[in-house]
């Protein structure tokens, strides 16, 4: 009687890992300080001057949509 084998229906991936584990690092999660460094960093401050974005297109002589729409 023949022995019952496991098959590996992932055509030997499950070997492989096995054979050959891997340890990878996992990233750092956030921190507080990591937030509270990203909402400093995006703060605007409303005194600066924005130029215009360039205009894409213009419907006679007025702007219809800038390259900031796209």
């Amino acid at each position: 009687m023949e022995e019952n084998l496991l098959v590996d229906p992932l055509g030997g991936f499950i070997a492989e890992v096995e054979s050959n584990p891997v340890i990878e690092e996992v990233p750092e999660a956030p921190t507080l300080n990591h937030y509270a460094q990203l909402c400093q960093e995006a703060q605007l401050n409303i005194e600066d001057e924005v130029p215009a974005p360039p205009v894409a297109i213009f419907v006679g002589n007025s702007p219809a949509c800038t390259l900031g729409n796209f």
